[in-house]
């Protein structure tokens, strides 16, 4: 069972820090991404579950992993400045900073109570989160963006291609949610590799001969 977390683990890291939008131009982030998808699902394939087998209980591939109530739990702190906030499968994590705190992926609908009551447990007001980041363009990464980004005020990061996904969920069934409409966070800040953040910007902040995000030249 430990073998299946570790590999598991493995997939999420990998998928959090080479993210589909870097898969295109990383041939090698992706060839490591599925084989530690490969090695999960062997893992997952040879695993035994049984009534008396603690398997059954995990969130993440037991048979009961698309139940509600298994998902939700209490945060808890990882280490030094990182907390878990929930749910379960898949995760929010709040990062304290002197600065302000930073909430990285915010799972999706049912979800969003329990973090936002997590955040507050850990002494985190969520008006002290400074910027939430979206690891991939992923139902159940960004599905409580629009709710947490009005909750908190806080600015929400994604790579230009992930925030197309984002925007493609818009009004589709949320399949966690008894299939409500999904709704998606307002496009916010771009990140790109080896380059600072920068926030969208209208058309009337842009100087002359620029052009604005939708590619209109402004004059």
């Amino acid at each position: 069972m430990r073998k299946v977390w570790m590999l598991t683990a493995s997939c999420l890291v990998a998928a959090s820090l080479f993210g589909p939008a870097a898969f295109a131009q990383n041939p090698e982030a992706e060839a490591a991404a599925a084989r530690a998808a490969a090695a999960a699902a062997a893992a997952r394939a040879n695993a035994q579950v049984s009534t008396d087998d603690a398997l059954e209980k995990i969130c993440r591939i037991g048979p009961r992993s698309r139940e509600v109530e298994i998902q939700k739990m209490e945060p808890f702190k990882v280490f030094d400045n990182l907390y878990h906030v929930g749910p379960c499968y898949v995760s929010s994590w709040i990062l304290k900073t002197p600065q302000g705190a930073i909430l990285f992926d915010t799972a999706q609908e049912p979800f969003v109570d329990m973090i936002e009551a997590n955040i507050k447990k850990i002494g985190v007001d969520p008006h002290d989160i400074k910027y939430i980041i979206i690891a991939h363009g992923h139902l159940d990464h960004f599905g409580g963006a629009k709710r947490l980004q009005e909750f908190t005020g806080a600015r929400v990061m994604a790579t230009p291609e992930d925030w197309k996904m984002i925007e493609a969920f818009a009004g589709k069934p949320n399949n966690r949610d008894g299939n409500k409409p999904t709704e998606v966070p307002k496009r916010d800040m771009e990140v790109r590799e080896g380059r600072p953040p920068r926030p969208r910007r209208s058309a009337s902040d842009l100087p002359h001969g620029a052009r604005s995000h939708a590619g209109q030249s402004v004059r």
